[in-house]
């Protein structure tokens, strides 16, 4: 099966195999073939990998075994450079790390600007975290509802944009 995927004539070829089934070894020799025998330039050939880790493996193999530097790709950053060049603007992938810390930041300014501009509603949010409401069918009546909505000066938002409107304290 190997020998028949890197003699394929076709121009397209997607190799899909299990583990341990010379995948990269039959896309190394393919390569070689497409560049010794069909008299393909380098800058001809794409090849795609699902993982970054596979990437990285094969583009060894190649430098190994034939001596070139091909950009061998994941799709996400095949995707990356296709926006690149259409939008002519750098892109950048988060890893796994810079993930965690760009949501921290983002969580901690967006909290801080909550807090700066609207005070209220920061102490409100965040006393709703700490002690949340009752839901409604904890209580035995809909007077107990009201009672207890009125005692811990509860609102919905309808209600608070209502009474901003007609500028009443809530």
């Amino acid at each position: 099966m190997q020998k028949k995927a890197i003699l394929t004539p076709e121009q397209n070829l997607l190799v899909i195999a299990w583990a341990g089934s010379w995948k990269t070894s039959t896309i190394v020799w393919k390569v070689k073939h497409l560049i010794e025998v069909k008299n393909a330039k380098k800058e001809e050939i794409l090849l795609i990998s699902f993982t970054s880790a596979s990437a990285s493996e094969m583009n060894k193999r190649i430098k190994e075994k034939l001596w070139l530097d091909l950009d061998i790709m994941t799709f996400h950053k095949l995707w990356k450079n296709i926006l690149e060049k259409w939008t002519k603007k750098k892109i950048n992938i988060f890893q796994e790390n810079d993930k965690k810390s760009f949501r921290e930041n983002l969580y901690s300014t967006l909290i801080l600007e909550i807090h700066e501009k609207t005070p209220e509603l920061f102490n409100d949010f965040f006393s709703y975290i700490i002690n949340p409401p009752k839901l409604t069918f904890e209580f035995e009546t809909n007077w107990d509802v009201d009672d207890y909505r009125r005692e811990n000066n509860l609102t919905t938002l309808k209600e608070r944009i209502e009474k901003n409107l007609f500028n009443e304290s809530y």
